[in-house]
């Protein structure tokens, strides 16, 4: 990344922003320049009337079966396989619920789409299954975009306890698609051919199009990361995000070595980039890592690594 002019430097400022627990009492602050350029509690922050919350319905068939898996891995995880006295902690990581935009094939990025109908329930199948885990998650991550804050919120309406600490970062951003945002994944195709918008999609060095510095979509996204300023990516590759993502990766292995058990929802390319960077996925191989939209993974602590605890299936095509 460094001074190349599509993404920011490894220096560049981080947003530290907590967001209030789902339908709980605002206890947190709320990042206040976001409040004063919004005139609401800020983009970061979704409250239960606003997102949906859907209760008393199933998930998605995407993950349906997840819970029962994760419950018998809970519980072979209990049994013989940490040494005695050995407390083991965990890191999950969750793909948003589908936004309109995935569902019709869009490149989106750093656009704020919300969640569909569909996407509440990813979100609830998700949360259940997190909950269903049995682990005391302590720290939520989500990102500065609102599908992956209306995810969180309503996926920890499932938890039978609250998170004590509710963290925005920008690095677990999606994406930034540049000059294709917005642009339909069919009317690519018929313009740059099949084989071009695959490249742009799953290619691990190929970066998009990168949008002009004057764009409008360019300065929305600079409004809403002002910690940024100029450093703002333009345009990435999977390479770029992977290298972007790292440094919150290192804040949560810390953490889970800790005894911090943290849980992120995410994206689909920053979904790919984490597990990639924490199972050793060679870049060749990232492409094939396409997860549906509320797909989780999960590692626990053992030596100070982290390892698979249990994984939820993938897809043949990322939306």
């Amino acid at each position: 990344m460094g001074d190349d002019p599509c993404c920011p430097d490894g220096g560049s400022p981080r947003r530290r922003s907590i967001w209030p627990a789902a339908g709980g009492p605002e206890r947190n602050a709320v990042d206040r320049d976001r409040r004063k350029r919004d005139g609401s509690a800020g983009a970061a922050q979704c409250r239960p009337a606003s997102c949906g919350l859907l209760r008393g319905q199933g998930g998605s068939g995407d993950i349906s079966h997840q819970a029962a898996d994760l419950r018998r891995a809970a519980l072979w995880r209990r049994g013989s396989h940490p040494r005695r006295g050995e407390q083991v902690t965990y890191l999950a990581i969750v793909r948003h619920g589908q936004t309109e935009w995935n569902r019709i094939g869009v490149f989106t990025g750093w656009a704020d789409e919300g969640l569909t109908e569909q996407g509440h329930l990813d979100s609830k199948t998700a949360g259940m299954a997190l909950a269903d885990t049995g682990v005391q998650w302590d720290t939520v991550y989500v990102s500065t975009l609102r599908r992956s804050v209306e995810t969180a919120t309503v996926a920890l309406a499932e938890f039978g306890h609250r998170p004590t600490t509710h963290i925005v970062d920008w690095l677990i951003n999606e994406r930034h698609v540049g000059d294709l945002e917005g642009a339909r994944h069919a009317d690519l195709a018929a313009m740059h051919g099949a084989d071009r918008v695959a490249q742009w999609r799953w290619g691990f060095d190929d970066r998009p199009p990168l949008i002009d510095v004057d764009d409008p979509r360019q300065a929305v996204h600079r409004s809403r990361h002002p910690e940024l300023g100029m450093s703002i990516p333009r345009g990435e590759s999977m390479s770029d995000v992977m290298a972007r993502v790292r440094p919150w990766l290192t804040e949560a292995q810390e953490a889970v070595a800790a005894s911090v058990n943290v849980v992120a929802f995410t994206h689909g390319t920053t979904f790919r980039a984490i597990r990639a960077l924490v199972e050793g996925v060679a870049p060749k191989d990232v492409h094939q890592m396409q997860p549906a939209n509320g797909s989780l993974a999960m590692y626990q602590m053992s030596n100070r690594r982290l390892l698979p605890a249990a994984m939820a299936p993938t897809t043949q095509e990322e939306r």
